[in-house]
């Protein structure tokens, strides 16, 4: 066991048992420096011929041990799945993990897999804790987990996956994995680790015998992934989104102009040529204008309308990645007269005259320069134009 510098009393506990049972091998590790080095001390100190990895508040059925062994060595693999029980921590419910084993459900029992042969995509998720490794194919193969606090997995896993012989799948869950909402992963200051991850286990399968079938496996597992870790840790702060935002469609760009995304099976392929399409700006101005002008499911403006919409913003002269002028929406000629063009038409007979866009109460609203009342059939903006220009995300 390894005590990651923790605060509470699991380092004297663990000298408790290591006292009582001389099996139990108890070390700590200098600082908190995160799982993956912790796990790094581990694999140094271990001595068994096969490891398995629980994570923290996580814990095993009674014979997991001895059923996850029977598998891996009667077969003579270099590591095994098995699979795990999911436990809500807030409900106490627990169910069987049906997402992480289903593209082995039809090898389920074969005792000698080889991975370039399934067919792809297999990556789910590149977690520890529900594999048994071969000890020295770990050590043989220089196979560690990354120095990072999130998705240190991410390398370990890949690394194995490519230099893997052969590998089983035990059905049966011998693990509980523990959800709860403040883990880790809820740690939002830890973004660019999961950006880094990914790029690192990119490379590894680059440098394989069979780096095309296994990027068919890896691509949707990444692409997917990290536009959910985009989601989550922007919900969390919003301020990284241009970061996270911009550092993501490079590496999509990377991936986009090298590999046949579109062919790949289980992808976010809309959400990943969008990505791919819109820098940063185009992106923020979609957004908003999305917000502003979708309608209901019958009327929401088309992906070309709105295309066509960041195009004229880019084009106007007044946005750049950093500033916005916010005269280049409410003034004369401006985008907002421009959106009333492009959404009711430009017929002089039919269109009231104008006097601009008015802002009371918090609401931007169109008048019409003789009735002084709002024109009907646009709606009302709950943004005033300096508000506009802080959601497009140009001024602090």
């Amino acid at each position: 066991c390894v005590d990651d510098a923790s605060t509470d009393r699991s380092g004297k506990i663990l000298e408790q048992y290591a006292a009582r049972d001389g099996r139990v091998k108890f070390f700590s590790s200098d600082g908190n420096a995160g799982p993956g080095r912790a796990r790094n001390l581990g694999l140094e100190k271990a001595t068994g011929e096969y490891v398995m990895f629980c994570d923290p508040d996580d814990w095993f059925e009674p014979d997991a041990v001895e059923t996850a062994y029977r598998r891996i060595a009667e077969n003579g693999n270099d590591f095994a799945y098995f699979n795990t029980y999911i436990y809500m921590e807030d409900s106490g419910r627990q169910n069987a993990d049906a997402h992480r084993l289903a593209p082995f459900a039809e090898v389920f029992g074969k005792p000698a897999l080889r991975l370039h042969e399934l067919t792809p995509p297999f990556i789910r998720t590149s977690e520890s804790w529900y594999k048994i490794y071969r000890k020295k194919f770990l050590d043989e193969n220089g196979i560690r987990f990354a120095g990072l606090r999130l998705c240190e997995d991410i390398p370990f896993f890949m690394k194995a996956v490519v230099s893997a012989d052969t590998v089983s799948v035990e059905k049966r869950p011998l693990y509980y994995h523990l959800m709860r909402s403040n883990s880790l992963i809820s740690d939002y200051s830890n973004w660019r680790d999961s950006l880094t991850a990914f790029k690192q286990g990119y490379e590894i399968i680059g440098g394989s015998e069979h780096a095309e079938t296994f990027y068919r496996s890896f691509l949707p597992y990444c692409i997917n992934s990290l536009i959910f870790w985009y989601n989550r840790f922007t919900a969390m702060n919003n301020k990284l989104r241009k970061d996270f935002y911009r550092e993501m469609r490079e590496f999509f760009r990377f991936i986009d102009e090298r590999h046949d995304v579109g062919s790949l099976k289980n992808t976010k392929l809309d959400e990943f040529k969008r990505i791919v399409r819109r820098s940063w700006l185009r992106q923020r101005t979609g957004e908003l204008f999305s917000r502003l002008f979708g309608g209901g499911q019958d009327d929401r403006m088309t992906e070309e309308e709105l295309e066509t919409i960041i195009d004229k913003v880019e084009d106007s002269g007044t946005l750049d990645e950093e500033s916005i002028d916010p005269t280049c929406l409410t003034g004369e000629n401006g985008l907002l007269q421009w959106l009333w063009e492009f959404f009711f038409g430009k017929d002089e007979e039919e269109t009231p005259q104008y006097s601009g866009w008015r802002t009371e109460n918090g609401k931007t609203y169109y008048y019409d320069q003789n009735t002084h009342q709002p024109v009907t059939g646009i709606q009302s903006i709950d943004i005033g134009q300096t508000e506009a220009a802080r959601s497009l995300g140009m001024t602090s």
